[in-house]
């Protein structure tokens, strides 16, 4: 359940479906719903979304507005965040999607907390090596890491 940050909520969601075996994509995003603060959750519903990713984004763009609407002068999430649902398997692959895998982008809200968005050749890698996708050392739940999707 949201109790902080649409940002935190969304890097524990995140965390915890990668621990999960690959679960299929209606079950993360109404699992995903279900947390939400419940304006949040309404707002939502009524808009359009193709996948968790999109789905996440949009409702980090909501809660960024209201931020901007209470009048306070930014987040303390340093603004949008995007996140990395790479674990899915995209639906269709889109010419935007694919302009957007081969792409690095440095993610992050967090002064000293950025990484490096990794390509989907680059994940599989990773993930076949079993090598933690922050630290780029051998994947343990106790890595300095600990981050492994």
């Amino acid at each position: 359940m949201q109790e902080g940050t649409l940002m935190e909520y969304s890097e524990q969601f995140e965390y915890l479906a990668n621990r999960m075996d690959r679960l299929p994509e209606f079950v993360l995003e109404g699992n995903f719903m279900k947390g939400l603060k419940p304006k949040v959750r309404a707002a939502i519903r009524v808009m359009r979304h193709r996948d968790l990713g999109e789905f996440m984004e949009l409702a980090q763009l909501l809660e960024d507005q209201r931020h901007l609407e209470k009048g306070v002068g930014g987040s303390s999430s340093g603004g949008s965040y995007r996140m990395t649902t790479t674990f899915l398997a995209p639906k269709e692959p889109t010419p935007s999607t694919l302009r957007e895998t081969s792409k690095e982008k440095t993610v992050g809200g967090r002064p000293g907390d950025n990484f490096k968005k990794l390509t989907e050749i680059e994940l599989q890698e990773k993930r076949a090596k079993e090598i933690c996708f922050r630290c780029d050392e051998w994947y343990t739940p106790n890595s300095s890491g600990s981050y492994r999707l």
